[in-house]
């Protein structure tokens, strides 16, 4: 709960007096006349709503209303946060105390909720509708939990997506710099390689040259060669551990899960294209067949599939565009 007061009226609360009681507005006389009911059906409306205390409305065409004040001390204020509290789940509430210096009234805000349906502590669901506080019937309290529980899931999702995208990025991230490092230990093995050849290629000429130290040279060509041997080894075996290290790498993306992921949202969407064209069939059999008739590749991805998947498919594919 928030506490806020002005000693006259707020551009707010004089907007809310030239109105009419409506789905997001109710007057009331005293805070004692204040239920768990308006807080309940007010956190279980779109856009919530707010209660003016100390305010009743005259009969007649146009909007007329009449400040009457109320009590506004701290036991009054207590009183309204108890009464939202012992809601269940609690319905979050904001106090604020308008015209001190002339005849005080107290303005409530409740938001929508995050967390409803709403029930008072004795099991009442309502939401407002018009002017007055309506019962939710089962198919609507089973609607707005359903509601709920979408947004959460899309929340929740949203929240996923933005953990994986990070995971992505820094394995993105650690496979770009280790494919740089495996350029580089190659690149720098390549100069050695040739550096080596350089070598040899310098004393094959110098044993041409003298003919005297051709068994010193020879020695020495046979001894770069078994050096040139040592390191181009090493330098297979580092590939080796390389590309062991990539595959590890790609194991962890796991590609074949998101590949069969992809052949399911391509049957679905099979499924539906094929049962929107002229004369199309709606049995699932039929459809499958089609499919396979017409693109030879997808025959091989249906038959990859078990019978049970394939018609979970069809069945969410069936009920995409289904009016609720």
């Amino acid at each position: 709960m928030t506490s806020d007061e002005y000693r006259s009226i707020s551009a707010a609360a004089k907007k809310l007096l030239q109105s009419n009681e409506s789905t997001h507005l109710d007057f009331k006389e005293t805070v004692a006349s204040v239920s768990g009911e308006d807080f309940v059906a007010f956190a279980n409306t779109k856009g919530g709503g707010v209660l003016l205390i100390g305010v009743c409305e005259k009969s007649g065409s146009k909007p007329q209303t009449k400040i009457v004040g109320c009590t506004y001390d701290d036991k009054a204020k207590l009183s309204l946060l108890q009464k939202a509290n012992s809601c269940r789940p609690p319905v979050p509430i904001s106090i604020i105390t308008e015209n001190l210096r002339v005849r005080p009234f107290l303005r409530v805000l409740i938001p929508e909720s995050r967390h409803k349906p709403h029930c008072t502590e004795k099991g009442v669901y309502k939401v407002r509708k018009g002017a007055r506080n309506q019962a939710l019937v089962p198919e609507q309290l089973l609607e707005l939990f359903l509601d709920m529980q979408a947004k959460v899931f899309v929340e929740r999702f949203a929240e996923a997506s933005a953990t994986l995208k990070t995971s992505l990025d820094e394995v993105q991230t650690h496979v770009h710099a280790l494919s740089g490092l495996v350029f580089s230990e190659i690149t720098d093995l390549a100069d050695q390689i040739e550096r080596q050849l350089s070598g040899i290629s310098a004393m094959a000429d110098q044993t041409t040259d003298l003919a005297a130290d051709a068994q010193a040279d020879n020695q020495t060509v046979l001894d770069s060669l078994q050096e040139i041997d040592r390191k181009f080894d090493y330098v297979i075996e580092g590939s080796r551990h390389n590309f062991m290290m990539l595959d590890q790498i790609t194991e962890h993306l796991n590609l074949d899960s998101i590949k069969r992921l992809n052949d399911k949202r391509s049957i679905k969407i099979a499924f539906r294209i094929l049962s929107t064209l002229p004369n199309g069939q709606n049995d699932k059999d039929a459809l499958l067949k089609l499919m396979k008739k017409k693109n030879l590749q997808m025959s091989s991805v249906v038959d990859s599939f078990p019978d049970s998947e394939l018609t979970e498919m069809y069945e969410s594919a069936k009920n995409v565009d289904r009016p609720r």
